[in-house]
Formats: C-alpha cells, structure tokens, sequence
C-alpha cells in the first residue's frame, strides 16, 4: 500500500493530476480510514483484475468507467501498479461516506463567501478612494480660487495704500499752503497797517512843521 501512495505522487504517469487531486480529497477527509478502505479497495480491484483474465480488462474498463468525463484514455503501455493504483482510487471513492464531500462543498462555499465578501470591500474601498481623489480635486479647485482671491485683494490694498500715500501728500501739500497764504495774507496785511501809520505819522509831521513855522522865529524871519 505505500508504494501505490507513492506511486499517487509521482507526476511522470498519464492522468497523474486526476491522481493526485483524488488523493488529496482522500486525505482531507475527517474520520475515515483510508488504509482499511485502500486495502480493501485494492484487494477488490486486484480481484477484479484476475478475474477478468487480464490487465487489458482492467484497462478498458477504467477508460470506459473512470474517465469518460474528462476524455482521458490510459494507454496499454502504463504499469499495471498504475492502472490498479486509479482503479482502486476509483472504486474507494464509492464507498466513502458523504460527510466527506458535503465538508468539502462546505469549504468551498466558505471560500467563494470570502472572495464575494473581499471583493465587495475592495469595490467598496476603491469606491471611497474615488470620492476622496474627487473631494482633493475639489479642495485644490477652492485652494486656487482662494489664491486667485487673495492675490486679488493683495493688489487692492496696495493700490488702496498708495491712494492713501497720494492723499496724504495732498493735505500736505494743501496744509503747507494754507499756511503760506495766511501768512502771506498777515504780511499783506502788517505792510498796509504800516503803510497806514506812516501816511499818518507823515502827516503829523507836516502838521508840527507847519505850526513851528508859525511861532516867534517865524514872526522874526519875516521882519
């Protein structure tokens, strides 16, 4: 018996991945006793044989009962170990119980779950990246009008700024005249005082010179 499961590993026979996954269904399965079942399969199988006369039989009804699915057809010329190793195989899988299958149908649609599930959280996933990729789109669009915005009122207050300069040396300019004028208009004004009092004194002083001329001196002169 453990050279046939060695023989189930080996890759270089015809069928051997039909082999191979039929084992490792064989070894999966929970609570069945795959040397008793082996055994006997393999004493029935070599039974069989014997009883058809010749490998031959055995060959044409594993081509005729194992494969007719998958359109495999062993060749005469494989070993009889191989052909009483799949042919044994075969007839196990009759008498295994259905717990077996139902464990691994079980398995199956557990899995199939997990990659609906996964692919459900990987659209999901992608779907969020996708709103987040447009709220940043978004954001950058009011980033730049924002920038737009405050470069726009940078260059009003600076022009705001230079009409206050302009302003400014206005009524500057406008104080220092007012200033100018008043005192100008102070000076206009002493100049006509003064000349006023001079035009008076100037007539005071005709008047005294007039009066001196009359006096005493003025009777002697004119004797």
């Amino acid at each position: 018996m453990r050279r046939n499961m060695v023989l189930l590993e080996e890759p270089a026979y015809t069928n051997g991945y039909f082999v191979n996954l039929a084992f490792l269904r064989l070894t999966k399965l929970d609570g069945v006793n795959f040397d008793s079942h082996a055994t006997r399969s393999a004493q029935q199988s070599a039974d069989i044989a014997r009883s058809a006369g010749s490998l031959g039989t055995a060959l044409s009804n594993l081509n005729l009962n194992v494969f007719p699915q998958d359109g495999t057809v062993l060749p005469k010329g494989d070993s009889s170990e191989v052909i009483q190793t799949v042919y044994h195989l075969y007839h196990l899988r009759e008498r295994l119980p259905d717990e077996g299958f139902l464990l691994l149908r079980e398995g199956v649609e557990v899995l199939k779950r997990q990659v609906t599930g996964e692919r459900e959280q990987r659209a999901v996933r992608e779907f969020e990246i996708r709103e987040l990729k447009e709220k940043v789109k978004d954001l950058e669009k009011v980033a730049e009008a924002s920038s737009a915005d405050a470069l726009a009122m940078n260059q009003k207050n600076q022009e705001l700024e230079e009409d206050i300069e302009a302003h400014k040396a206005a009524a500057e300019t406008f104080k220092f005249e007012m200033v100018m004028a008043v005192n100008g208009a102070r000076v206009v004004a002493s100049w006509e005082l003064m000349r006023e009092w001079l035009r008076k004194q100037s007539a005071q002083w005709d008047l005294v010179g007039t009066v001196q001329g009359c006096g005493p001196r003025g009777s002697e002169e004119q004797r």
